[in-house]
């Protein structure tokens, strides 16, 4: 390898070792905030969290990578619900609630631009 692979090579890797970092950070601080939230939930409050899951494709058993990648499938959407649901030994407890759409993923070639 020359110098300059080497280089190249090393600002690689530092960037992606500080995206993983960034991305750590990231969680903890939602996670921070969702504790944050669900504390000060009243009873009639309910914390909403929407999301893009990964898509839903019907597989084979042990499916190779190759095969799993860039495939169509159903977009999944998810809505989670969290509530009060009652107070125990003076400690709130919350009851969770999920809902999916699975989206059907349409190709339309006239949306193409060449």
């Amino acid at each position: 390898m020359k110098d300059s692979e080497v280089a190249d090579h090393c600002c690689r890797g530092f960037e992606q070792f500080r995206n993983g970092k960034k991305h750590v950070l990231r969680t903890v601080n939602q996670n921070d905030a969702r504790k944050d939230i669900r504390e000060s939930l009243r009873d009639h409050e309910i914390l909403l969290e929407r999301d893009w899951a990964m898509k839903f494709i019907p597989m084979q058993y042990r499916e190779s990578q190759s095969n799993w990648f860039g495939k169509r499938g159903l977009s999944w959407h998810i809505t989670v619900g969290t509530f009060r649901n009652e107070k125990h030994n003076s400690q709130p407890l919350f009851a969770i609630s999920t809902l999916q759409h699975k989206i059907p993923t349409l190709l339309m070639q006239s949306l193409r631009t060449a």
